[in-house]
C-alpha cells in the first residue's frame, strides 16, 4: 500500500483483512476501510476565470456494469436544469415592472381636468 505521510509517500506493507487493511508505520498504525468493487466518474471542471478542478462522483459501489453514457447524461441533465432555474431567477429580479401607457395617459388626464384648488389641501 502507498502510504502518504510526512516524509512524504512511501510504500508499506499492509494485513488485509475482510472489510479494511491495516498499515502499520513509523508515525502509527492507520487502518482503511474497503470496497470490493467502486466505480466513479471523474470529470475535469473549471473556467477561463477559475482554476480547472477534478471532480469525483460515485457511481456505484456494486461490483458489474455501468452505463457511464446514462450516468453522465443524467448528471448533465440535472446540472443544466440547476444552471437554468439560476438564470431564471436572475432574470426574474431584473424585470422592471412593465408600465401600461393607457393606464399612464388617463392618470395624466384625469390629472389634467382636476380642479387646482383639490391638490392644495
Amino acid at each position: 500500500m502507498l502510504y502518504c505521510g510526512r516524509l512524504g509517500p512511501t510504500w508499506q506493507v499492509g494485513i488485509k483483512k475482510v472489510m479494511f487493511v491495516k498499515v502499520e508505520t513509523i508515525e502509527g498504525a492507520n487502518m482503511y476501510r474497503r470496497f470490493d468493487h467502486v466505480t466513479v466518474c471523474i470529470q475535469l471542471k473549471g473556467s477561463e476565470a477559475h482554476a480547472h478542478v477534478l471532480s469525483f462522483t460515485l457511481l456505484d459501489n456494486q461490483e458489474g456494469s455501468v452505463n457511464f453514457l446514462r450516468e453522465a447524461r443524467m448528471e448533465q441533465k440535472e446540472e443544466s436544469r440547476e444552471e437554468e432555474e439560476m438564470v431564471e431567477e436572475v432574470e426574474r429580479r431584473r424585470r422592471k415592472p412593465k408600465v401600461n401607457a393607457y393606464k399612464f395617459f388617463e392618470q395624466m388626464r384625469k390629472i389634467g381636468v382636476s380642479p387646482l384648488h383639490s391638490d392644495l389641501k
